[in-house]
């Protein structure tokens, strides 16, 4: 295979009335937000949900112990942070076997009721795997056109981000699966740019205005309907069948590749050599597990049934 190397308590009436109007305006799910126990000041269940994760809601109005608050409102502090494990950036095709970061480190904002913004991801201990075993080892990292200067050694960073949560799958069911997406904020901009094998190789992943994958990447999320500090993201590849019972990694095809009902949503990648030509686009996708929290510590629901 060919492989080159992402999150209180109300007692007043005021308050209800306040975080009423707030549900009553959210925007269509999924969204950012927070379930929280309602009563008002005399002690007296003034919801419209029966459970802790805002999706059933009371037969009769205002008599629930729970009320959804969606975001930005119910979430003052959006900025969050994430790390994961070994990352893999993997193509359909190319002479090198794999690139891969050993961690990988994130920070951004949440913004609005279901986006995300200024996010950067920071790769490290990067490498290329190039001719196969017969081939050796080379050090990856930004060197040419990076987003911030020049990055350390084996260090990988990408252009600024942003997304947006969707279903992946059961919308409108009661257990859904949510993704969150990662574009370039700007406009047919690169997602990453860098180099290996001492200026070797030069990649660039995304920014093709006339590729066919709008250069997004989409990952599960989770939990999704309840309550938790932390989000886990799993950027994965699609499994074929070889022989019976008996799965494989399709290389460079993403999975997801699009949201429910959405256009193709994918990465492309783009190499040179010697600072030659740069050389055919070509599907890629990324492999990857990463823990989100907001910096704030505060719990935060992704909502995806109301």
């Amino acid at each position: 295979m060919k492989r080159i190397g992402i999150m209180g308590l109300c007692l007043a009436a005021v308050c209800a009335m306040s975080a009423l109007a707030t549900a009553t305006a959210s925007a269509a799910l999924p969204e950012w937000g927070k379930c929280v126990k309602f009563v008002n000041q005399h002690g007296k269940n003034v919801g419209n949900y029966e459970n802790p994760g805002c999706t059933k809601k009371t037969e009769v109005a205002k008599t629930g112990a729970w009320e959804w608050q969606a975001a930005p409102k119910s979430i003052p502090s959006p900025a969050f942070t994430s790390h994961g494990g070994a990352a893999v950036l993997e193509t359909t095709s190319g002479p090198f076997t794999a690139v891969t970061c050993v961690s990988e480190e994130a920070h951004g904002n949440l913004s609005g009721s279901k986006e995300v913004r200024e996010v950067s991801v920071l790769f490290k201990g990067c490498h290329l795997s190039f001719g196969g075993n017969e081939g050796g080892f080379y050090t990856c990292g930004n060197g040419l056109l990076p987003p911030q200067g020049e990055a350390k050694e084996g260090e990988i960073e990408t252009r600024n981000l942003k997304g947006k949560l969707g279903f992946i799958s059961g919308k409108g069911e009661e257990n859904p699966s949510v993704g969150l997406s990662l574009e370039p904020e700007e406009k047919k901009g690169l997602f990453a740019q860098f180099m290996c094998a001492e200026r070797y190789l030069v990649v660039r992943v995304g920014g093709f205005p006339k590729g066919k994958g709008n250069d997004s990447i989409i990952s599960p999320i989770g939990p999704v309907n309840s309550m938790s500090v932390a989000n886990t993201q799993t950027y994965k590849a699609q499994e074929r069948e070889v022989e019976p019972g008996k799965f494989e990694e399709e290389p460079g095809i993403q999975n997801p590749t699009h949201f429910e009902g959405g256009k193709e949503d994918y990465l492309e990648t783009e190499t040179s050599y010697s600072k030659g030509p740069f050389g055919e686009i070509v599907q890629s996708a990324q492999t990857l597990t990463t823990v989100n929290q907001l910096d704030s510590g505060e719990e935060v629901e992704i909502r995806g049934t109301s």
